[in-house]
C-alpha cells in the first residue's frame, strides 16, 4: 500500500507545480496599483472619505479611464473585514448581472468572474485587499491587462 502511496502523492505534487496551481499571492500597494492604473490612462482618485463610517474600509482607490470605466482597489480593516467585502459583493453582482460565473477561494485569495453579452466583472481579494473590475465588454481586455499587471 506505502508503494502506491508515495508515488501517487509525489505525482500530485508534480502536477500542482507544473500545472502552475498557484495557492499564495502577493497582495500589491497603494501605489503600484496607482503606478499600473497611471501607466494605463487612468486617472487615479482617492474615494476613502465615501466609506468613512464604515469600519470594514481602510482605503478605497479607483483608476477612471475617459471612457467612463473604472477599476477599484480596496484595502480592508482586516482581511475578515476583506473577505466580507468581497463575498457580499460577489452576492450583489450574481443578483444584478445574468452570465456564467465562477469562483475559487485557494490559499490567501479568493477571485470571482461574471462574463454576460454586455459586462465583464472580476474581483480578486488577496489578504486584505481587493481588486474591482466592472465594465462593459469593450474595455474588458484593457481591464484584464491592468489585472494581469497587478498579479491579481
Amino acid at each position: 500500500m506505502k508503494k502506491i502511496i508515495i508515488p501517487v502523492a509525489l505525482m500530485l505534487a508534480l502536477v500542482l507545480v507544473f500545472t502552475g496551481c498557484e495557492t499564495k499571492k502577493k497582495a500589491v500597494s497603494i501605489e503600484k496599483f496607482t503606478s499600473v492604473a497611471e501607466s494605463h490612462g487612468l486617472k487615479v482618485v482617492d474615494e476613502s472619505d465615501g466609506y468613512k463610517d464604515d469600519s470594514r474600509f481602510q482605503s478605497v482607490t479607483s483608476g477612471e479611464h475617459t471612457d467612463g470605466w473604472y477599476v477599484s482597489f480596496v484595502v480592508g480593516t482586516s482581511v475578515s473585514d476583506a473577505k466580507n467585502i468581497f463575498e457580499n459583493n460577489e452576492s450583489r453582482y450574481k443578483e444584478e448581472y445574468q452570465g456564467s460565473s465562477s469562483s475559487k477561494s485557494v490559499g490567501n485569495y479568493s477571485t470571482f468572474k461574471l462574463n454576460n453579452d454586455t459586462q465583464y466583472v472580476y474581483m480578486c481579494r488577496v489578504d486584505k485587499t481587493i481588486l474591482f473590475v466592472d465594465v462593459d465588454q469593450k474595455f474588458a481586455e484593457e481591464a484584464k491587462k491592468i489585472v494581469s499587471e497587478l498579479g491579481y
